[in-house]
């Protein structure tokens, strides 16, 4: 409205007049009168007069629109206009506050009297406010209300009292409102006997409070301010710390603690070991000891049994205590510093733990720790400033969905679940104060939380509900943290786990490289060749299917061919031919794909930070568009409207979004964002549109926890929760279709949930494991589940059929079905085919009339792939193992398995004897670090029957590389401890080690004499060793013309130009390889990449100049290994993390023309 200049003194108090048309301002020693003219404000001083003194003038009141004001020395000056009219003597001391009414004045005084004066200022009663027993007698604020006959006066100690105004008596037995005075409020600790805690401040005031009638039941002065304390597990006993950073008392003892008996508060030990104030106190849970933190660094330990006798001083910390827990047994301690240190101890002794793993599976009694493995998702990912300054867990709730609760410098609250390993996990957040959080404590089990804010001094009680109301079941749900064993795909699909929440590595880029100074070149230098191959690298074919992390995206095409998704690309699968087609616009990997219900139109979704959804044609394979960017992380699930227009699809961010998308044409090259909202706090693992015309509802969706029906208003999209009785469990919801006037929904616990617009209709037993899968296509339903089932239903649920994939031929490997579809017959009366996938990387085809059961794909389908190796004299014949625990020999011109073996240990690498009659495995190795039960071991099979023949170990680490030699009498093994092993084929007895490698072996290749072996070690180093005894020949000029019966080391003089420059690393262009392979004839080099990508170079590549043909992103990640076949025909990749196996085919300029003429011949027939 306006604004103006004051004066330059301090303010001290503003105030309209009652008329409202002038204002009273007044400061230190001045008092200005406003008026608002216009939007002008015009000031004018106060006219004292010569002999009036000059002094803070702190409040003001109105008798009729003439001021009167409180000053410092305790007078009042009565104004009429702005000239001083009168002094009177009110108090011994300041006057803080006036109250002004119709009948006079109410004056408030730090001398702890209140006066009420009439309109002549005559004093009419004086009320002293010691008789109330505050305490600190010094009143801040007042206020008189006429109407009610009632005084309001507040202290400096926090006290609030409402007294009467004629007579001036309390009317109420205690305070109205209590708290804490002094600078800050720390202390905070729970009774876990009764329904009370207790505080402590910087005011030196100890207070008990009940939980539920909200009041102060007892305090106590303490000689000193305090900013801990902590009730014993018996509740008998409360220990206080004392002191703080500021001196407040003369006789202050910073460090002094004391325990007093809670049933008369008498102490009843004292001590001080620690000259600096006490910052944490913490029983243990079976009473015997006490740990005090302190502001010196150092943690005392107590023995109370002994007399609390000093049992251990803790000084490993280099900044103050923060907090300290006790495990459960009471045998550890587990303690936080201001120098973010998490450090482990023994409770008795006081020694430190260095070694934090051996008590990775301790039980704490409390999580009070705010760094520490099962609260580091509670800090955020960047440094913005934000610190969590205090933590609480209900621990005594077990697996029963315990969560974690912090507080931040900003005065802020977060609820997670526990424990929370990730900073991407989905919190509840509410704004507590502006001011930092000091403490966090559950009370009354976990049904109150209690938070304290140090410098406003705020105690919040907060209850803590699980459900909200008894009636309408969608506000009862249970959402529990702890997974559920049917819930183990949901962990997996989205991300849960630790493993998938870790940041991908960009690659090793590395400016130390020892092997490049032993390298020695050969006496004879081959001419230098800079030309690339005069070669082409054709896609074709892949073994492979991502079924882990996807769901609902395998389907048929309108011609009967199947459609599904393997690292970027998408393949569409000719059975009749053998043959397929790919979609490969896509840059990562595949999360989703879905199809119309014309099955003409495609969209597939990547698995990215920015995910793209891609809409393109399913028979010619060409993009039609990419819709906005809009998701993160990825996108859970895709669906199709039945008129093909619309689009819904589901992100795996952290808000679950939802959104519409819309074609008016149909056709998808104008396909736009139509609606989006926030899905909810919860995954979202299904969506699906309503078909039926009347309804209500467009859209539901559903996952862990609930189910939403979605209204399309304009560009918004808006939700309603279901309607059902309260008896029933909703519980985790996997899938959902609709049918008829009807939706049916797929719970973890085998039921069908059958909902008529947002009602609850009734419910289903359909299978005796959770609902993976529901599709309804022309009056037919079909399910599956974890189970490895299928059922067939009509339309109004009756069964139909029953198929069991364990009747199958080929049973899976793993029996939970991830998709589903299904073709009709040419009359559209029966269902013919079902198409199902399972976790297991396996596609099968169900006859539906016959029954019959067919196995169509099947690859590695869990953790990482590593191993491959081609057969020495067999051109199509190859062998992969990986972490599925699964050897599998493969056949390029069949395209299909064609044996496999089932180990009992995961596998990452694998080779071929040179005749090709055994095959050698090395075994361990997984993707979550975790070791295995057989790393180290090495089997010896027979490559024909897959029997084992030998099994050895020697290592206790995971191999990474074995070797057959060229004559066949011995072999050896790469392990990940920095040895390499060898054996003798003949009685298979340890031969030699190799033991000079400094770190772990990469690959290993023998020379073709045999005698001689080279490896590469993590830290770039080249070595090489006799066969004989495993001896390290140090001057590598010795082997300089040593020919080598294959090449997979990616360090040596004769690939040193597949390295890139420093320049290029430093400035990301480009990176390290990954693994290489020399082609059986000794003129190719294939080199993979960590990105995906892959080159091909001629052999020796000896310059950085060499021109290579190169293919980026082959894979969508890490490429593992590389092999030329025999014959050099087919180059083989193997993808580490999207477990494809994709078959290059070379071809000359004869071969590119003889291509295109049968590709011309296809496309014509």
């Amino acid at each position: 409205m306006c604004t103006s200049q004051s004066f330059i003194n301090k303010s001290l108090f503003v105030d309209y007049s009652p008329s409202g048309d002038s204002f009273i301002h007044c400061g230190n020693e001045i008092i200005k009168f406003g008026e608002i003219s216009s939007n002008n404000i015009q000031y004018k001083n106060a006219l004292f007069g010569r002999r009036v003194k000059l002094q803070g003038f702190l409040c003001a009141g109105w008798i009729g629109n003439n001021a009167v004001v409180g000053t410092v020395d305790g007078n009042l000056y009565r104004f009429i206009g702005r000239q001083l009219d009168g002094i009177v003597l009110a108090h011994s001391s300041c006057i803080n506050s006036i109250s002004s009414t119709s009948e006079g004045l109410c004056t408030a005084s730090s001398d702890g009297y209140i006066k009420v004066w009439s309109r002549i200022l005559e004093c009419k009663l004086v009320i002293d406010s010691r008789n109330f027993h505050c305490t600190t007698p010094d009143i801040k604020i007042i206020s008189w209300d006429v109407t009610l006959g009632k005084l309001l006066f507040a202290t400096v100690s926090s006290e609030v009292y409402e007294v009467t105004s004629t007579e001036g008596e309390n009317i109420h037995s205690w305070p109205l409102i209590q708290g804490h005075s002094g600078d800050d409020l720390w202390g905070l600790a729970i009774n876990p006997t009764k329904d009370q805690y207790c505080t402590v401040g910087d005011d030196a005031i100890l207070k008990y409070w009940d939980i539920f009638t909200h009041l102060v039941t007892e305090t106590v002065t303490l000689e000193m301010p305090s900013r801990c304390c902590a009730f014993s597990p018996d509740g008998k006993h409360l220990a206080i710390g004392f002191g703080c950073p500021k001196k407040v008392k003369n006789r202050q003892y910073d460090g002094k603690w004391t325990v007093l008996d809670t049933s008369d508060n008498l102490v009843t030990h004292e001590a001080r070991d620690s000259t600096k104030w006490i910052t944490e106190i913490k029983y243990s849970p079976n009473g015997e000891y006490i740990a005090m933190g302190s502001y010196d660094n150092k943690i005392y330990v107590y023995n109370i049994p002994s007399g609390y006798a000093l049992s251990a001083v803790i000084s490993h910390h280099h900044a103050y205590i923060t907090s300290i827990d006790f495990s459960e047994d009471s045998g550890w301690i587990q303690s936080n510093c201001a120098g973010f240190e998490l450090s482990y101890f023994e409770t008795d002794t006081g020694m430190f733990i260095p070694a934090a793993s051996r008590l990775r599976d301790t039980s704490w009694s409390t999580q009070n720790c705010a760094l520490g493995w099962p609260v580091q998702g509670i800090w955020p990912p960047q440094r913005e400033a934000t610190e969590i300054t205090s933590c609480e867990c209900n621990l005594s709730r077990g697996n029963d969905g315990p969560i974690v609760v912090s507080c931040d410098n900003y005065g802020r609250i977060q609820l997670y679940r526990y424990p929370c390993t990730s900073y991407m996990a989905i919190s509840k957040k509410y704004r507590v104060s502006s001011n930092p959080i000091t403490r966090a404590r559950f009370a009354s089990g976990d049904s109150i939380l209690l938070t304290i804010s140090g410098v406003d001094k705020a105690i919040i009680q907060w209850s803590h509900k699980r459900d909200r109301d008894e009636l309408v079941a969608w506000n009862v749900v249970e959402r529990t943290g702890a997974v559920e064993e049917e819930e183990d795909d949901v962990v997996k699909f989205f991300g849960f786990d630790m493993n998938e929440m870790e940041m991908k590595t960009v690659g090793t880029i590395s400016l130390s490289r020892p092997w490049i100074s032993t390298m020695v070149p050969p006496t004879v230098i081959s001419p230098l060749v800079l030309d690339s191959p005069s070669y082409r690298l054709k896609m074709a074919h892949i073994f492979g299917i991502q079924t882990e992390r996807t769901r609902f995206s395998v389907h048929y095409t309108p011609d009967g061919d199947i459609i599904y998704p393997t690292s970027r690309y998408v393949c569409l699968y000719n059975r009749n031919r053998n043959r397929q087609q790919f979609y490969s616009n896509h840059l990562a990997e595949l999360c989703c794909v879905t199809l119309s219900n014309d099955r003409i139109i495609a969209a597939s979704a990547e698995r990215t930070k920015r995910p793209q959804i891609h809409i393109w044609d399913c028979i010619s394979c060409e993009l039609l568009v990419i819709l906005p960017l809009l998701h993160r992380r990825g996108i859970s699930c895709m669906k199709f409207s039945s008129d093909r227009k619309y689009l819904v699809s589901v992100g795996i961010d952290q808000d679950h979004s939802i959104a519409v998308w819309f074609s008016s044409s149909g056709e998808w090259i104008d396909g736009v964002l139509h609606a989006s909202s926030n899905g909810d706090v919860n995954p979202v693992l299904f969506c699906n549109f309503l078909d039926h015309p009347n309804r209500k509802y467009e859209i539901v969706s559903g996952g862990r926890f609930h189910i939403k029906f979605w209204n399309i208003d304009g560009t918004s999209l808006n939700s309603h929760y279901p309607e059902y009785d309260s008896k029933y469990k909703l519980g985790t919801l996997l899938c959902g279709c609709s049918v008829l006037d009807s939706f049916i929904s797929g719970s973890t616990s085998g039921h069908f949930y059958i909902w008529r617009d947002r009602k609850l209709d009734r419910m289903v037993r359909a299978h005796e494991l959770g609902v993976t899968c529901l599709i309804s296509i022309k009056g037919f339903v079909l399910s599956a589940s974890k189970d490895g089932f299928i059922k067939l239903w009509s339309s109004n649920l009756e069964h139909i059929k029953s198929f069991n994939l364990k009747d199958a031929d080929i049973p899976p490997m793993a029996f939970c079905i991830r998709s589903l579809d299904a073709l009709l017959s040419t009359d559209f009366s029966n269902i013919t085919r079902i198409l199902s996938v399972t976790t297991g990387g396996e596609v099968f085809e169900v006859a539906a009339i016959s029954g019959s059961i067919t196995l169509i794909n099947e690859s590695h389908f869990t953790g990482q792939l590593w191993g491959l190796c081609t057969h020495p004299t067999d051109p199509d014949i190859f062998a992969t193992c990986g972490d599925d625990k699964t050897i599998r020999i493969w056949s390029i011109n069949q395209r299909r398995i064609i044996r496999k073996a089932i180990i009992d240990c995961t596998a990452r690498c694998i080779t071929w004897s040179s005749d090709g009659k055994v095959l050698l495995v090395g075994m361990g190795g997984s993707s979550d670090g975790k070791r295995q039960r057989k790393d180290g071991a090495f089997i010896i099979m027979d490559s024909v029957t897959l029997r084992p023949i030998f099994e050895g170990r020697d290592s206790r680490h995971w191999l990474q590389d074995v070797k057959i030699s060229p004559d066949g009498k011995l072999f050896a093994v790469a392990s990940m401890d920095h040895k390499i092993y060898l054996y003798n084929r003949e009685n298979f007895r340890l031969r030699g080690t190799c033991d000079r490698n400094n770190s772990y072996i990469r690959s290993i290749d023998f020379s073709s004499d045999s005698k001689y072996l080279q490896s590469d070690s993590g830290d770039y180093e080249h070595l090489f060793f006799e066969c004989e005894d495993g001896q390290h020949i140090s001057s590598s000029s010795q082997l300089r013309d040593i020919v080598w019966s294959d090449w997979t080391c990616i360090y040596g003089w004769p690939v040193q130009g597949i390295w890139p420059t420093y320049e290029n690393i430093e400035k990301g262009l480009d990176l390290d390889p990954n693994c290489v392979h020399r082609s059986l004839d000794g003129t190719l080099l294939a080199v993979g990449y960590s990105k995906g990508g892959i080159k091909l170079y001629k052999y020796p590549c000896t310059s950085k100049d060499a021109q290579s043909i190169h293919i980026e992103n082959a894979h969508i990640s890490e490429i593992a290994k590389i092999k030329f076949t025999c014959n050099n025909h087919y180059m083989i990749t193997i993808g580490k993390i999207d477990r494809s196996i994709i078959i290059w085919k070379l071809l000359d300029h004869k071969d590119l023309t003889t291509t295109r003429i049968q590709a011309f011949l296809d496309s014509s027939a």
